[in-house]
């Protein structure tokens, strides 16, 4: 996210199709857009992401999906 503040809420997913199926299911279910979905591009680059992700200033949740 350039220029703004890291999101408070973030799901961390492993690809673009499970960014792709997370943003419709939320539509679809009518799941407020409270959080932010990050594809890392790969069950590696997720996991080796984790420990960064949970040690952002001012983020409060982590969620991942794998």
């Amino acid at each position: 996210m350039a220029g703004g503040p890291p999101p408070k809420r973030i799901l961390l997913v492993e690809g673009t199709d499970d960014e792709h199926f997370v943003r419709h299911f939320r539509t679809r279910c009518g799941i407020a857009e409270n959080f932010s979905i990050e594809s890392k591009g790969g069950f590696p680059r997720l996991r080796s992401g984790i420990t960064g992700e949970i040690k952002t200033s001012g983020r409060r949740v982590v969620g991942i999906l794998a």
